[in-house]
């Protein structure tokens, strides 16, 4: 009988440590987790902010082209309009003393 109750008490201390064991598993199991999510996050943002500084060169570069762009288009409509002005205007200011003093 004392075998018995010997035998009950030694399977009930494995019982615990082996309960022990599992709840201590757990915790790294859960610490072990929570450490790899926040690896994959400062990954994922590190990323995410590569890619924000990729778009946004990209973008600086279309926007310094298409102000150039613009800025070319400009200076040649004023070119252009100043060589009119140039060519053309004793003809215009001509016309315009004839149609007021009605020649």
């Amino acid at each position: 009988m004392e075998n018995i109750v010997t035998r009950i008490i030694e399977i009930d201390r494995e019982a615990n440590e082996k309960l022990a064991q599992s709840k201590q598993q757990q915790q790294q199991l859960l610490a072990d987790a929570r450490a790899e999510a926040q690896q994959q996050e400062e990954e994922l943002e590190k990323r995410a902010d590569n890619r924000i500084s990729q778009v946004e060169l990209y973008h600086e570069g279309e926007y310094r082209r298409i102000s150039q762009e613009l800025s070319e288009k400009f200076d040649a409509a004023v070119t252009a309009l100043n060589k009119s002005f140039e060519e053309r205007h004793e003809q215009i200011e001509t016309e315009i003393f004839n149609r007021i003093v009605g020649e």
